[in-house]
């Protein structure tokens, strides 16, 4: 069995995906949402 090599990750060490990160630079670009109260939003 051979198996394909996973893709890089875009934060080394981290879970986040391409769709998590623009989700959150949207939210705090587009929306001014905080870091702060995104933290609470996710943390929910």
């Amino acid at each position: 069995m051979v198996q394909a090599p996973a893709p890089a990750r875009l934060i080394e060490g981290g879970i986040p995906t391409k769709a998590t990160v623009a989700q959150v630079r949207v939210s705090k670009y587009a929306d001014h949402l905080l870091l702060y109260r995104q933290a609470r939003i996710y943390a929910r």
